[in-house]
């Protein structure tokens, strides 16, 4: 095999793997932002009282702002990392509370349907789901 074949050959492979890390953010983007969706409407859901901590609810791949509830960029997330070391997914809400009512797990609820683990149950919940979103635009690319 000449050199310049096996160049571009390694020029492809470069590439490809390039793809292969863009559509996996893309991926982790999408299952964050069905992450969010999921602690703001399935039970457990985040407390509702004014609105403030579901509006800040947000996500960030690899430290980039991605979206939110209300678009919130004030902040940093602090709960409910995945890490890889390409890929750095991070779902959270904001709130200078957010933590606290996280981990309520003695408060007293007013919203029906609301409670602590709001975000960390959905991940026990459904991360095989959020991992098959992820991987979604990779398939959709490379098939």
């Amino acid at each position: 095999m000449s050199k310049d074949v096996m160049a571009e050959a390694m020029k492809g492979l470069d590439r490809a793997e390039k793809a292969l890390w863009k559509e996996l953010e893309r991926g982790a983007a999408i299952a964050g932002m069905q992450w969010i969706d999921d602690a703001v409407n399935k039970q457990p859901s985040v407390p509702l009282k004014e609105g403030t901590l579901r509006g800040s609810g947000s996500v960030h791949v690899k430290g980039k702002y991605i979206g939110g509830i209300k678009g919130e960029k004030d902040g940093t997330p602090n709960l409910g990392n995945v890490p890889h070391p390409k890929v750095l997914l991070t779902v959270g809400f904001n709130a200078p509370y957010a933590a606290r009512q996280h981990e309520g797990v003695s408060f007293n609820f007013t919203e029906p349907g609301s409670g602590a683990k709001f975000l960390s149950s959905k991940k026990t919940m459904y991360e095989k789901q959020y991992i098959k979103i992820m991987l979604r635009p990779v398939v959709k690319r490379f098939k």
